[in-house]
């Protein structure tokens, strides 16, 4: 039984103002697993830039952005693959199906015949 405590970028906002003035503000999420289940949430309030190191906190940001688009292009390869597999399997049963779907003829059809 594993439990994790975690705390990472959440989100970082940049304003620009009307008078051209720029202000922006940093948050982190503090997140609680289970056996790798999350178990609780709670963001963190948020504090201004200037007090935090921005390349602290974007990179991380970028990394932790990095890492999911590399995981995302991982599965949507997998599932793909999958897909194809299936329709592969598809088509191959759509021509069994088709062979198997000629009409049959019976004795008694040859006797109807004649």
């Amino acid at each position: 039984m594993a439990i994790l405590e975690q705390t990472r970028p959440y989100e970082t906002l940049i304003r620009h103002h009307a008078d051209g003035t720029i202000t922006a503000h940093h948050q982190q999420i503090y997140v609680l697993t289970k056996d790798g289940t999350v178990i609780a949430e709670n963001i963190l309030d948020p504090v201004a830039l200037s007090s935090v190191d921005l390349s602290q906190a974007l990179g991380a940001a970028t990394v932790a952005a990095l890492g999911e688009n590399t995981q995302l292009k991982s599965t949507l390869t997998n599932l793909q693959n999958q897909l194809d597999a299936a329709q592969a399997l598809a088509t191959l049963l759509q021509e069994q199906v088709n062979r198997l779907s000629v009409p049959v003829v019976t004795s008694a059809d040859v006797a109807e015949g004649s």
